[in-house]
């Protein structure tokens, strides 16, 4: 517990959370002083790998974490800081389709978002996302229950839109005033204008070409601030249209609206008229994102697929899920070789073991911090086994073609079924990889051996087992998110 004196009065604060609301300017002193910057820093970034523009990670920021901490709290809160333009990162999203810009913060800029995302949960806690897909699935399937929906019932209408390249289209003036209704403080707006309004750049890009990629609307994606800032845009549309629809919901970009059929139209009207207004358009009927339909019929949602009373998976989104475990089998097939030669510690039957190790991770999913990741975390809430049993039957099919194996699954494969019943009812049981038991230098090192992440004809001092430990967890969790699944 921290007790900090502002305006010769004292206020509790611990990590995030302060105990008395304070007014935003008050909050920059609160969350960029240097103490909170150097514990955050500490928790949170201290064994970063990534790299922004000036491509420090968090080892080397650590060497000048002294002054740039102090350059951080002056110039925040002197309202003069300047962020450095965003690393672009291109995120694929399949064939036909653009790729996602992301823009990468460097390390400095990743602690200020940081804590700028801290201030403005304070001051919009109503906002503060905390909804993951599949807990709205859930919520969605109750209450279509409770609509007592039958299947020869036509009186009730399903929407569902998706709006169009939602971050890049926020009217930053819209947002600003939208923000100014809670936010007094000028410094505060102008940390967070020039936060939204920094260009995303290419690594090789020229200073003299910075200009060429400004933008003058949109939100970067990436930052620690983009997505309470999506939800704070639409928070008065969220009000306005659960005043007509009892059955809204809305992930994201993603809406879906359960409504009776002889008024079903107008909300669908008043939601395309609303978003107009925010400067925001939805897809057309019939593009694949924009749906209008009977209930009775089939509709998909977040990657689920609803045939009422059956909850099951969109095809695309199962085709993905095979296509990864598909590259396992390719990775190994056509790497073996390389590994073996670069790695001499490695064996065969070593290589073996890990494939086999990866592959039930790809398939169980793995918990991590008490929460649950993986493609059946995501789709717990399908009722479509049938559909379980035929993946698992493909994957077994796998094995045909590799020889290291016998051309057959072995005993150690593990299930998508059974995953499915232990990450419902006995996740911790040990089915399921579970990297909060980890927890000892001797754990970590066993682990990351029996992975081949340990070269045994050399040592390691605990930094660096828990550093590797920590990178080659936070790849497999990223590994393990389906397109679907993001934190909102």
């Amino acid at each position: 517990m921290q007790i900090l004196e502002i305006d010769n009065k004292k206020y509790f604060f611990n990590g995030s959370q302060l105990h008395e609301t304070l007014p935003p300017s008050k909050l920059l002193e609160v969350y960029f002083s240097q103490i909170e910057l150097k514990k955050i820093f500490d928790n949170k970034f201290k064994d970063s790998k990534a790299k922004g523009i000036d491509r420090l990670n968090g080892s080397q920021f650590e060497k000048q974490s002294v002054n740039h901490l102090k350059t951080i709290n002056k110039k925040c809160l002197s309202g003069t800081y300047k962020f450095s333009p965003y690393a672009e990162v291109l995120q694929l999203k399949g064939r036909g389709k653009s790729p996602r810009l992301i823009g990468i913060p460097t390390l400095r800029d990743r602690l200020v978002l940081n804590q700028l995302k801290d201030v403005l949960a304070h001051i919009f806690p109503d906002c503060v996302p905390k909804t993951r897909a599949n807990t709205l699935i859930h919520k969605i399937s109750r209450e279509i229950k409770q609509l007592n929906y039958q299947a020869n019932d036509e009186e009730v209408m399903v929407f569902g839109c998706d709006i169009k390249g939602f971050y890049d289209e926020i009217d930053r003036n819209i947002l600003l005033e939208i923000l100014k209704k809670r936010i007094k403080s000028v410094k505060v707006i102008k940390l967070i204008l020039s936060a939204i309004s920094n260009p995303i750049v290419p690594r090789n890009y020229r200073n003299k070409n910075l200009d060429d990629f400004t933008t003058e609307k949109g939100v970067p994606q990436g930052l620690a601030i983009s997505n309470i800032l999506a939800a704070i845009y639409l928070s008065e549309f969220d009000t306005e249209i659960r005043k007509v629809s009892n059955h809204y919901f809305r992930y994201v970009d993603d809406i879906l609206v359960i409504h009776k059929s002889n008024d079903a139209e107008n909300v669908k009207s008043i939601i395309e008229s609303k978003l107009n207004l925010l400067g925001l358009q939805i897809h057309p009927l019939g593009s694949g994102k924009t749906h209008f339909s009977k209930l009775s019929e089939e509709f998909g949602y977040l990657g689920y697929l609803f045939k009422i009373p059956k909850i099951s998976v969109r095809q695309s989104t199962v085709e993905r899920f095979l296509q990864s475990i598909v590259g396992k089998f390719s990775d190994y097939l056509h790497n073996k070789s390389y590994r073996l030669n670069k790695f001499k510690y490695l064996t065969e039957d070593l290589l073996k073991g890990i494939f086999l190790l990866e592959l039930n991770e790809r398939i169980t999913g793995a918990i991590s911090e008490q929460k649950k990741y993986g493609w059946v975390a995501y789709f717990s809430e399908i009722t479509d086994l049938e559909l379980l049993t035929k993946l698992d039957n493909a994957i077994s099919g796998f094995f045909s073609r590799l020889d290291d194996f016998n051309n057959k699954p072995p005993k150690s494969l593990k299930r998508l079924v059974r995953t499915y019943y232990e990450m419902s009812y006995s996740p911790q049981r040990g089915y399921i990889n579970n990297y909060d038991i980890l927890d000892t230098n001797e754990k970590k090192i066993a682990f990351l051996s029996e992975r081949g992440r340990l070269n045994p004809d050399r040592s390691y001092d605990e930094s660096e087992i828990s550093e590797l430990f920590i990178y080659y967890k936070n790849k497999n969790l990223s590994d393990l998110e389906p397109d679907d699944a993001t934190l909102y």
